[in-house]
């Protein structure tokens, strides 16, 4: 099945291989919600749709025989006893296809631009900005802050030094109390 999808991958443009999985599941879909309708269990070959959007790519026919599918002329038939819901499941799994990077053509590139997207990008622009300023204006505050603060113990450090008394005198009464002794 890897092997048979790898080839079908590699030989199909991304647009092509997500047109080919689609057709192969809705015929899957068909086969499973209608179990006895032999008219989705039989396609022609010849079909030219079928052969433009599925059957021209040799991968889309080894993936189709190897699950479940036998060639009778220009038909491929499903018996009724086969079990190809793992086969269904592959291809939903895989049905997911991004274009690869040599599909992409500069010149048929499109960018649209989404006002809502583009009106969230700015208000979130503008916001960041804002918060910007705030936090300039925060560290501001907290440096004046810490200026204030180092200004505040230089100077009481240089009034504790004032007050130091560097050589110890003799008390001596005031003035006023000498009188009040004599008397």
């Amino acid at each position: 099945m890897e092997a048979a999808f790898s080839q079908l991958r590699s030989e199909a443009t991304s647009k092509d291989l997500r047109t080919c999985i689609e057709t192969m599941v809705k015929i899957y879909r068909n086969i499973l919600s209608q179990p006895t309708n032999t008219e989705y269990r039989s396609l022609r070959t010849s079909s030219s749709k079928f052969n433009h959007l599925v059957w021209r790519f040799k991968g889309a026919q080894t993936f189709m025989l190897t699950n479940g599918w036998r060639e009778d002329g220009d038909r491929i038939v499903m018996d009724s006893e086969v079990d190809f819901g793992a086969a269904l499941d592959y291809l939903i799994e895989n049905r997911a296809v991004k274009p690869s990077a040599d599909e992409w053509v500069a010149d048929t590139k499109q960018i649209i631009v989404n006002p809502e997207k583009e009106r969230e990008d700015k208000l979130r622009e503008e916001a960041f900005k804002q918060k910007e300023k705030q936090m300039i204006e925060l560290k501001k505050s907290m440096k004046e802050d810490r200026d204030i603060a180092a200004a505040i113990k230089a100077e009481h450090r240089n009034d504790l030094s004032k007050r130091r008394v560097h050589k110890a005198q003799k008390a001596v009464p005031l003035p006023s109390e000498r009188l009040n002794s004599r008397v």
